[in-house]
């Protein structure tokens, strides 16, 4: 969704949060390169570093008095889970028509940004979020007082984000986590789990549930189920099942053509208000690339939760 440009004379004044702990963690250069295509674009601009474990509830107050300054965008360096932490503390504090949000991608996937056709070059993401005057309106999953785009998880994806350490990320960027994927190849631990979908039951047994927002993940080309949009106003629940690691093979296959028709191992549902998951063991939960809470979980959607700062319509 477009919105007005603004006037060649119209002060412009950005709020930059960095993760300085991201992806490769070179955030001297990150802030080197964008303050120069922020100045070179006629940008004032405010840096505040994100520390580690920090709320969005204690972004909060950031964002008021960055309203009170007439900031007009906000910027968030970082992987996915940076910007989710961003975006929360945006629409927890009723400031998404004030302050659309620039995702710049330095984390380990930067899927979210990926999805909005951010370039993944630093220099070039730097001009297309600095010079660029539309925006899309984004549903958001909200878990707790939290908001998540991508995709929240449970099983194997989880537990292989807990296991995959700070240092493999930095070595070995978004195959990190397929390293530590491949230590539970071999051995795939099914659960039980039990969802009620807009108020209906599901019981079945999978390796992995994700429920979606954004279909994209780490490794392009994959994309977890069909007709997965950051702004149709609908949840995606994918369910995957395997019993050996052939299943593994399959699914794989399956994910990386596209091929979702006539596969019992893969289930999807819609969701329109809110799902709940439990499993008869509690299991670790991920949301936006970021290890959270643990199984049982309720998750409400928030249609056209957030502005953000995106170069093409969502799912082109």
């Amino acid at each position: 969704m477009p919105y007005n440009r603004c006037m060649a004379s119209a002060p412009k004044h950005a709020l930059v949060f960095l993760n300085p702990r991201a992806g490769s963690g070179d955030a001297e250069r990150l802030r080197s390169l964008l303050t120069h295509a922020l100045d070179q674009h006629g940008w004032k601009h405010d840096w505040i570093n994100i520390e580690k474990g920090i709320t969005p509830t204690a972004l909060i107050p950031h964002l008021k008095q960055a309203v009170e300054s007439k900031t007009t965008r906000v910027f968030a360096c970082g992987g996915d889970g940076t910007a989710s932490l961003v975006a929360s503390a945006i629409i927890s504090a009723g400031l998404k028509d004030q302050l659309p949000l620039a995702i710049f991608p330095s984390g380990t996937a930067n899927s979210l940004s990926r999805e909005l056709g951010i370039p993944a070059d630093w220099s070039q993401a730097a001009q297309v979020l600095c010079t660029l005057e539309e925006m899309l309106e984004l549903d958001a999953m909200q878990m707790g007082d939290k908001h998540y785009f991508l995709r929240i998880g449970a099983g194997v994806d989880a537990q292989t984000i807990h296991a995959t350490s700070r240092d493999d990320k930095r070595r070995l960027g978004r195959w990190a986590y397929f390293k530590s994927f491949l230590g539970r190849f071999f051995r795939p631990h099914r659960i039980h789990f039990r969802c009620m979908i807009d108020g209906r039951r599901r019981r079945f047994w999978a390796v992995q549930v994700f429920v979606a927002n954004g279909g994209s993940i780490a490794l392009v080309p994959f994309r977890i189920g069909p007709d997965i949009s950051l702004s149709d106003g609908i949840l995606n629940v994918c369910a995957y099942d395997a019993l050996s690691w052939w299943d593994y093979f399959t699914l794989g296959w399956k994910l990386f053509r596209r091929d979702y028709q006539n596969q019992p191992l893969l289930k999807f549902w819609t969701v329109r208000h809110q799902i709940s998951i439990e499993a008869k063991h509690s299991v670790p939960v991920q949301g936006d690339g970021e290890a959270r809470a643990c199984t049982p979980i309720t998750i409400t959607l928030v249609p056209k939760a957030l502005q953000v700062i995106a170069p093409r319509p969502v799912g082109a």
